[in-house]
This record gives structure tokens, sequence and C-alpha cells, in this order.
């Protein structure tokens, strides 16, 4: 079996470290008879600011930068967000429906310089975060406001073209859509208020255009953090009597409320969950160990309960978290900092122990382990076995895995067991 470890206070990073010791381990209880959800992937957001702060490399490090994310040998990524149009982490704000006319140059100016550079098949999902502010009761694409009701149809229309230039013009694989980036959210930059009434209002519109157009792209609602998932969730499902919704889409801007997620599932076990943002916020946060921590422990929360694919939020933000035209910085696993210079913080390790391993495909089986002080899961296809062990405590631990490891203290611990292993 082999062991990769990374700790706060001897420095490994993402090592592949002898962990064996002599002395008695907590027995790990291992049931690959009991499985749960299938795994669908990892990913991260191609905003504006991100693809911007990429193309500031130069050409070899850009390639660099996106390899570290999107091969075999980085985090392994096959997923990815694209915004409609402008978030908070853009250049300035803009739609690309302007006087009543389509334009993505924009898109193709940035985006498309980026993509070019991964050599395999992304699957992608796209969610607005304002209509166009003419559709709108406060005309504007920020501070909120609603979707006007006389705007739905020209708005999903609008969408499905979008949509269509993606997949028909660009050849892109986007495989879901959201109908609103946090519809709870008033923001000084580009947001909107949906009820989930009016969420599944315009699902039910854009799902009967996504079928005359022939685009197999699946549904999903709420895009917002997990605290209110349920009660956001539940009236949405149970109007969904033809099941156009596939599921639900989280944030993890909240207290970390991972039994929502098993809450929702046990409810409506036919939906799914997805993760569709993660950062840290007020700037950029280097040499933080912490921000491995709290990756890895939602990440981990989140699988325990079910969920299905994690996509994080920018790719690529510069050394203050931008730009951000609303001044909004954040913490990106990967910060540029020079046309030759990049970064790669803690957080990028702490995803890395999970979706360098955890392949699309893995289905999640049972582990427990008698230790509330720890975060685990544990995945595996037909050829392998993945744990991952996330010790945020100052104690050194021993786990007994049949032979006996150490898991040092404030360590995540990943162990890859091959099916055909005597131990």
């Amino acid at each position: 079996m082999k062991t990769y470890v990374t700790d706060k206070y001897k420095h490994n990073l993402f090592n592949e470290t002898n962990l064996k010791t002599s002395k008695k381990g907590l027995k790990v209880k291992l049931d690959l008879t009991k499985t749960y959800q299938t795994w669908l992937g990892f990913g991260g957001a191609f905003t504006e600011a991100a693809c911007f702060n990429l193309l500031k490399l130069d050409i070899n490090k850009r390639i660099e930068a996106m390899n570290d994310y999107f091969s075999e040998n980085g985090l392994n990524y096959n997923m990815g967000r694209i915004p409609m149009a402008s978030s908070d982490f853009s250049l300035g704000p803009f739609d690309y429906l302007e006087s009543g006319k389509l334009d993505y140059e924009r898109l193709d100016k940035y985006f498309v310089d980026t993509y070019k550079l991964i050599n395999k098949d992304i699957i992608f999902l796209v969610s607005p975060w304002s209509p166009p502010a003419y559709m709108k009761d406060n005309k504007k694409r920020n501070y909120g406001g609603r979707l006007l009701d006389e705007y739905y149809e020209e708005y999903a229309d609008y969408y499905i073209s979008f949509l269509c230039h993606l997949v028909n013009d660009l050849g892109l694989n986007v495989k879901y859509l959201t109908i609103q980036n946090e519809p709870a959210a008033t923001q000084t930059w580009d947001s909107c208020i949906y009820t989930p009434e009016e969420e599944f209002r315009l699902a039910k519109i854009l799902y009967k255009k996504l079928k005359e157009t022939s685009l197999d792209i699946k549904i999903l609602v709420w895009d917002h953090n997990r605290d209110i998932m349920v009660e956001r969730l539940t009236p949405i499902y149970e109007e969904d009597k033809d099941n156009i919704i596939y599921g639900g889409a989280i944030h993890w801007y909240d207290h970390e409320e991972f039994n929502n997620l098993k809450i929702i599932h046990d409810l409506y076990p036919n939906k799914h969950i997805l993760h569709t943002e993660s950062c840290f916020e007020f700037g950029s946060h280097f040499e933080y160990y912490e921000g491995l921590e709290r990756y890895a422990r939602n990440i981990i929360g989140n699988m325990q309960n079910y969920l299905e694919a994690y996509i994080d939020w920018n790719l690529f933000l510069d050394e203050q978290g931008g730009p951000n035209w609303v001044n909004n910085f954040c913490d990106a696993p990967i910060m540029i900092l020079d046309h030759d210079k990049y970064v790669k913080q803690y957080s990028y390790y702490g995803i890395k122990h999970l979706s360098h391993f955890i392949k699309p495909g893995m289905v999640r089986v049972d582990i427990k382990i008698d230790n509330n002080d720890l975060f685990y899961t544990a995945f595996m296809d037909k050829d392998e076995v993945i744990i991952v062990v996330l010790n945020q405590t100052e104690k050194e631990l021993v786990l007994d895995l049949g032979e006996n490891y150490i898991i040092m203290p404030r360590s995540i611990t990943t162990f890859v067991r091959k099916k055909n292993d005597e131990k």
C-alpha cells in the first residue's frame, strides 16, 4: 500500500512516505460491499479573471500551470464552470446581449486561449450571475433585482443561444447548467433574486427549449449555500413531477452543515448534488495551512453525505486576489505572481490528496474509524481502493489497515491500495 502525506510541521507536500509502524493502531473498518454514490469529478471555474491571469504568463508557464490542474500528474481535473457574461471576477460588468445583439467576442478572447491548453475532454457547467439589465426590475446587473415576468421566454432564448455557442461553435462538452448563481443573495456585483417557484418556472422553460435544440444538458437549481439547501430544494423537487431537474448545486459559504446533503438525498434519492463554488474570501492567503484543512474537511464532509462532484471557484488569481471589479478579492489554489512565476497554495494540496486519486466513475464505500476528530472517506474502482484521512489535531495517531500506519499531527494522508494486494 502506498501512502502520500502533507503536514504542517514536517513540511511534507504530497510526499510518498513510509508511514508503517510497529505501534498498535486504531482499527479501520472498511466494507467494500456497502457502496454509495458514483463520483463525477473535480474542477474549477474559467472566470474572466482566471483566464486573464493565466494569459499573463509566458506560454510555457501557461502550459505548466494548466497541467498542474488538468493533467494526471496534477489535480486531474475533468470539470469546469463557465459564467454566462460577467461575474464579480471579471474585468468589469458586461453582457453578451447588448442593444438586442449577441456578441461573444469577449468570451472567445479570454476563454478560448485558456481552454485550448487542455489536452483532454472537460465536462462544463454553465451559470449566469444576472439576466441583462433591461430584463430586470432594477435595470441593473448588480444589486439583486428580479427577472421581470415578460422576459422569462426571451431570457431563456438568450441562455440557449449562449449554450449553442459553447457546444456548436466552440465544441465544448457542456453537461450541466444552473438557473442562477446564488439566487438568494443581493450583491454589489452581478446578482439576481429568485424564489424556488421562480427558479422552477425558468427551469421548465429552459427544459423545453433544450429539447427543441437537441442540447443534452442537465438542469441544477439553487447554486448557493448548504445551510438552507433543504428548504430551497424541497419545494422545487415536490413540484418536479416530470423529473426535469437533475439535482441541486451547493456552495460552502456557511457553517459546514454537511448533514443537509444527506437529508435532501434521503428525501429525494433520485436527485443529485454537485458542489459548484468555494474559495477563501477577503484577499489572498499565502502560506495558509488552515486552507488545506478547510478544503479537505469540506470536500470529505460533503463526499460522506452523497456529493457527486466538486468544482472550485477561480482557477487563477493574481497576488492581490483579483482582478475583481468590485474589489471582492479572494484566494485561489494557484496564484499568478509574474509573467514567469506562480505559486501553489496549501489549498492546492488539500484538493490534490483527493482529486489526484479519486477518479470519475469511482464509487464511495463504507468506512468507519472510532475517532470523532478525524475526517475520512474511501472510494474504489475495479483496480484500487483510495482512503483519505484528515487529522486536524495536534496528536499523532496510528491506524490499523491490516498493517499499522502513522497519521501525523495536522496532516492529510492518502492511502492507495491495489485490489490484488494481500494487505
